[in-house]
């Protein structure tokens, strides 16, 4: 299931609500919030328009009583009231000599994990043949890469060995998994041949290019918020600052608002549209207190159905933890996947009393393995599997929850909730509650005016525009402006 995410879009027409995004903005009230509509974009519709109508009069439309089947337009840009209507979109203005190029990427063995994949990218980019690009070098995450520079390729295609690590691995471990990487299908696109298009009037211009272009800018403008610490993305361009604006729901869970891009095509010009999102994320605590809230907070009994839903609610959230000591006393930070609880029949949903392994001195607890440090003068040989018991001489403070499995279905390691740490930035992809989706409502819906201001206020920095300049397409050694202004359109209110 999709992460839950609302998206909403501010319009501006009415008087009080420009008034309001006046007042937000901090501009005196009589100062206009983005010059008139293009003359120039006029024009060239007009034109394409007249083109359009000269075309189809040389068509026949009549149907077989003789009659059009469609009622034909009673007029362009003549008839009803006109007025003007500020959108949330951007005039981005591309260099036109830049010249991109456009890659396939492809992983064996097959990556499924979203994390893992934008891990191995990262990795990827390490390679010596992205030296020269990689403070430049754009992806989806997923398949493409843009850069803008040919990459010195041994042929159409080469490929190389990455060596997966964490980023909390300074180098890859032993067992470490190798993929091979796939780098093919050097396609080039001239951002002149997309400028050409849009700004010609001619009805038979095309470019046989012009979705590829448009997937490539759309990568490229979100290169500085994919990469930006502090920002999480998710799919469909949408962009959350952890540092931003939240509200918590029930059950364990905050909702964050963040912005969703894309670059779109229109006459003369190339368009950037920009939208504020709310997403519910998982809101980071100790894990035990998660589990607490959720089940307290939406009411549900404590049996065997009600560990079952929490079970579902914590499977495959991301956790820290830092219970271990290296030898100068410091903590030592662990992330790790939750797997549910513990799975065996006869220790289902057991806790940190009732969990018990076997050791080399006997059967123990979980909860007596944290506690006791009877084992401090274990052989060298040892210690690697005993280091976990031996100096931290913790008193649970809620033994009765329920441990979790941090490890696999295979290998499990069992701990106790409240020595992990939820880890901020996780989207939940399950059903809300109904409960939580009444107040994620609540909290995405705002007045126009208000969604207005998010945007330029924090939304056009989320995704690198700042003082008017892409930082992703600056980074292309391209000289391009965004207007910080919203986009003006001029229409027309036709009688009923």
């Amino acid at each position: 299931m999709s992460a839950t995410v609302l998206t909403h879009l501010p319009l501006l027409s009415n008087l009080q609500e420009l008034s309001a995004l006046r007042t937000a903005l901090g501009r005196p009230r009589d100062e206009p919030l983005a010059p008139n509509p293009s003359r120039e974009v006029e024009k060239a519709e007009d034109a394409i328009a007249k083109n359009k109508d000269s075309s189809l009069k040389s068509l026949s439309l009549a149907g077989k009583d003789g009659k059009p089947p469609f009622p034909n337009r009673p007029g362009y840009g003549t008839l009803g009231q006109p007025i003007v209507l500020r959108t949330n979109y951007f005039h981005v203005v591309p260099k036109e000599l830049l010249v991109l190029h456009r890659y396939i990427v492809q992983f064996s063995p097959e990556v499924l994990s979203p994390r893992k994949k934008r891990r191995l990218f990262a990795l990827l980019f390490e390679c010596p043949v992205f030296a020269e690009v990689r403070n430049s070098v754009a992806t989806d995450y997923r398949s493409i890469v843009i850069t803008p520079k040919e990459l010195p390729l041994d042929g159409d295609s080469e490929d190389f060995i990455v060596t997966y690590h964490g980023v909390d691995e300074a180098v890859p471990r032993a067992d470490a998994a190798e993929h091979t990487v796939t780098l093919s299908g050097n396609a080039t696109l001239d951002v002149g041949d997309l400028v050409r298009y849009l700004t010609s009037t001619e009805r038979d211009a095309s470019y046989d290019k012009l979705e590829e272009m448009t997937q490539a800018l759309n990568i490229i403008m979100a290169r500085s918020a994919n990469t930006a610490a502090g920002i999480v993305p998710l799919t469909g361009n949408k962009f959350f600052p952890m540092s931003g604006a939240s509200t918590k729901i029930s059950g364990g869970l905050v909702s964050i608002r963040g912005y969703y891009t894309s670059v779109r095509r229109a006459t003369l010009r190339v368009l950037l549209n920009l939208n504020v999102c709310n997403a519910a994320f998982y809101e980071p605590s100790k894990l035990s207190n998660l589990i607490a809230r959720h089940i307290n907070e939406l009411q549900f009994d404590d049996d065997v159905s009600t560990w079952r839903k929490v079970e579902k609610f914590i499977d495959k959230l991301r956790v820290e933890t830092s219970y271990l000591k290296n030898k100068s006393g410091e903590s030592v930070r662990r992330f790790r996947t939750v797997c549910g609880f513990v799975k065996e029949p006869q220790m289902r949903f057991g806790n940190s009393r009732q969990v018990k392994f076997n050791s080399e001195y006997g059967t123990i607890s979980v909860e007596a393995f944290f506690k006791e440090s009877k084992y401090i003068n274990i052989q060298p040989a040892c210690r690697a599997r005993s280091l976990l018991g031996i100096e931290h001489n913790i008193d649970l403070a809620d033994p009765n929850c329920p441990v979790v499995n941090v490890g696999t279905m295979e290998r499990p390691c069992y701990l106790p909730p409240e020595l992990c740490l939820v880890l901020p930035g996780q989207v939940i992809n399950k059903r809300l509650h109904e409960r939580q989706t009444r107040e994620m409502m609540n909290s995405a819906c705002k007045p126009p005016a208000k969604s207005a201001s998010h945007i330029v206020e924090e939304g056009l920095r989320v995704v690198g525009v700042v003082e008017g300049h892409s930082e992703s397409l600056v980074s292309l050694s391209s000289v391009s402006l965004v207007m910080r202004d919203f986009l003006i359109l001029a229409l027309r209110l036709l009688s009923a």
